[in-house]
């Protein structure tokens, strides 16, 4: 039996609603060029709370909403690392339910962008992002 239009968009949007984790590497070079983080939490009105271990340091815990850019090092000592980050979001808002975290690095071979996002059920629910991004030098 031939699937409906409905039943075919359902399934297609299911992929969309869902991209929870993250696990990639970032490449870095030998200079001493500073490597900065940013993640930007929302949609508007939603609560997020992140926390942040690179190597085995713990460098940002509990930080609520979203994180401004910063410094993790420089290129040469990130070299071999692992950034490990954690955000837990909160459908707080009465608009959407749609919750996401943009991770933005900058500073090592170029530029990069990565999206996670989650289409929750109900107002109160929440979302666990996980991301992990290792550090290689070309």
């Amino acid at each position: 039996m031939a699937k409906s239009a409905k039943s075919i968009a359902k399934t297609i949007d299911a992929a969309f609603e869902e991209k929870t984790t993250l696990d990639t590497a970032y490449l870095v070079d030998g200079s001493n060029r500073p490597v900065t983080l940013e993640i930007i939490v929302g949609a508007p009105g939603q609560t997020a709370v992140t926390d942040m271990i690179l190597g085995d340091e713990p460098i940002l815990r509990g930080k609520k909403g979203s994180v401004n850019e910063f410094t993790l090092d420089i290129n040469k000592a990130l070299n071999g690392k692992k950034l490990h980050i954690t955000t837990v979001m909160i459908d707080t808002s009465r608009d959407t339910n749609n919750v996401e975290s943009i991770i933005r690095l900058r500073g090592g071979f170029k530029f990069i962008e990565y999206e996670l996002f989650k289409v929750v059920k109900n107002e109160g629910d929440n979302a666990i992002f996980t991301s992990v991004i290792e550090f290689f030098k070309l």
